[in-house]
């Protein structure tokens, strides 16, 4: 279980159910964003210095609703599933090779990178960009 130093056991477990909740009732409406919550929370709750572990954790978190996002969609037939060989192999290699540079690139620029697709994910939603 993640150790909160600042709050009981029992509150940051709270906090991280419901926030884990949120993201994935984001994921399963937008198809996205449950990633963001899952970061901005974990970060709060572990703290300073615990970055990369903060991106570890909500990316396993990302495939976790994901994939109950994605059964959702496929009972429901929403999911194309003819079109999933076309990215699923690439989203993969993706993965992996971004993986691998976390473990290379310093934290600072992997949070400034995160911050502007952010902030052009934002911006492209509501239509100014």
């Amino acid at each position: 279980m993640i150790e909160e130093k600042r709050l009981p056991a029992w509150l940051g477990a709270l906090i991280l159910a419901l926030s884990s909740f949120l993201a994935g009732g984001l994921n399963g409406l937008l198809g996205t964003g449950g990633g963001m919550v899952l970061v901005f929370v974990l970060g709060a709750l572990l703290g300073r210095g615990r970055g990369k572990e903060v991106f570890v954790l909500s990316s396993f978190g990302i495939l976790v609703f994901s994939l109950v996002s994605a059964a959702m969609y496929g009972t429901g037939g929403s999911l194309d599933a003819a079109a999933l060989p076309r990215f699923a192999l690439p989203a993969a290699a993706g993965g992996i090779v971004g993986a691998f540079l976390l473990d290379k690139i310093k934290l600072f620029w992997v949070k400034k990178l995160f911050a502007v697709i952010l902030l052009y994910s934002g911006l492209k939603m509501v239509g100014v960009v």
